[in-house]
């Protein structure tokens, strides 16, 4: 996998450049794209929400337009902070929305797009800074005037959603530089790789922008998943509409830097996948639904890959301590493992630093990817999935609790 992420996301990168070429002779008139909703659900969100609603109002270049932010049963002062802004005028056109009970993203988001007045809607998680130009990018590609990149599967019923690029701009802890390689360089390049094949597996609900007739055509968000961006890109594509990555759309966010944050994250990743897979095995046996097989299939080797690891790890260690045998192929393996690793955080970060041209300053922490991610990531996977499939039994709606959003002293 790690070999045609580097080999796809490469041929994406010089088709992506040929397209900015091509580009640049058209004059984009702004001015009269359409309204944007920019949706912003919020649970406990008191530290970051004000920045993050500031940052928009003041940076964005994008005329038509309106922020939306949803609490969403918070028991913090998130809404004294949404009242207050909104009562002293500083933001213009603000509007806010208050859910009584914490009912989960998904829920909050569904109350913003019934509000909305925009025809595309922009989800941005409480904690993200925007790019003066990154909306402009996103309705570019979501109205198709960007040429398409060529892909296997071709155009079906249209551009149901658009994700943009994340980064990370908490960088002062080890935890913090890890995940910006790994945002920077890992997720770009499954991203650009996963667009050029023609599916994406998930459009970063950090930032994403959808248009609203394809989120209406498909019964909106599901409100039982734990991770709504996963499973909403999932319906999306199986539907017949395409999902987009667009590199240039660059969004500003915080991560967890603390193992316990980190864990939970992840934790909460691996049971929204868990819980898609489970949804969605029965498309192995409906094969006007195979477009999506590729994605199913690579999903559910990683989640055998990472129960096969700990197995693997167990057995190499039992084999070392209590038979006194050292399996060098192991060893020879592990390593050749790191070396494609390694490459491949070479190439993606000189692809990312197009957009961060510093991210190359950080090529050294990736050192720690392996031993950390390899370690903490198939460990929720393993743990994660009972939990989903006991989920999925029960039903019911899906709470959320606001990540962990860095250490505040850093900011």
């Amino acid at each position: 996998m790690s070999l045609f992420w580097i080999s796809f996301s490469m041929r994406f990168f010089i088709e992506y450049i040929r397209f900015e070429k091509n580009q640049e002779k058209e004059q984009w008139h702004t001015q009269l794209f359409p309204m944007v909703s920019i949706l912003i659900p919020c649970y406990n969100e008191e530290d970051t929400i004000y920045d993050t609603v500031k940052s928009l109002y003041t940076e964005l270049k994008y005329v038509h337009y309106e922020i939306i932010c949803i609490d969403d049963g918070s028991t913090d002062k998130t809404w004294e902070v949404l009242t207050a802004l909104k009562k002293n005028g500083e933001i213009g056109g603000l509007r806010i929305i208050r859910v009584v009970n914490n009912a989960g993203k998904a829920h909050a988001l569904m109350q913003g797009a019934i509000a909305a007045k925009g025809e595309f809607l922009l989800g941005l998680d409480a904690d993200s800074f925007l790019e003066h130009d990154a909306i402009d990018h996103l309705v570019i590609n979501i109205l198709g005037y960007k040429n398409k990149l060529t892909h296997f599967l071709g155009q079906r019923k249209g551009i149901g959603a658009v994700t943009g690029n994340p980064f990370v701009r908490n960088r002062s802890t080890l935890l913090a530089k890890v995940q910006l390689v790994e945002y920077a360089s890992i997720t770009g390049l499954i991203k650009r790789s996963q667009r050029l094949f023609g599916r994406i597996g998930t459009v970063s609900g950090v930032c994403v922008l959808f248009r609203k007739r394809a989120l209406m055509d498909i019964g909106w968000w599901d409100q039982d998943m734990i991770t709504e961006d996963i499973a909403v890109t999932w319906k999306l594509q199986i539907e017949g509409w395409e999902a987009y990555f667009e590199p240039k759309a660059i969004c500003w966010m915080l991560v967890p830097e603390t193992i316990k944050g980190l864990f939970n994250q992840r934790f909460r990743w691996a049971q929204g996948g868990s819980e898609v897979m489970i949804h969605y095995f029965k498309i192995l046996f409906q094969p006007k639904k195979w477009s999506q097989l590729p994605l199913l299939i690579e999903l559910i080797i990683s989640f055998i890959w990472s129960y096969m690891w700990y197995l693997g790890m167990f057995l190499f260690f039992y084999s070392w301590f209590i038979n006194g045998h050292i399996n060098w192929m192991a060893f020879a393996l592990g390593a050749l493992l790191v070396l494609i690793c390694m490459v491949q955080i070479i190439v993606a970060l000189k692809l990312a630093k197009r957009y961060d041209p510093k991210v190359m300053d950080y090529f050294l922490w990736a050192a720690w990817y392996p031993f950390i991610y390899w370690l903490i990531n198939p460990l929720t996977v393993a743990l994660a999935f009972p939990k989903a499939v006991m989920t999925k039994i029960k039903g019911g709606q899906a709470t959320w609790t606001s990540p962990d959003r860095g250490l505040k002293e850093m900011g």
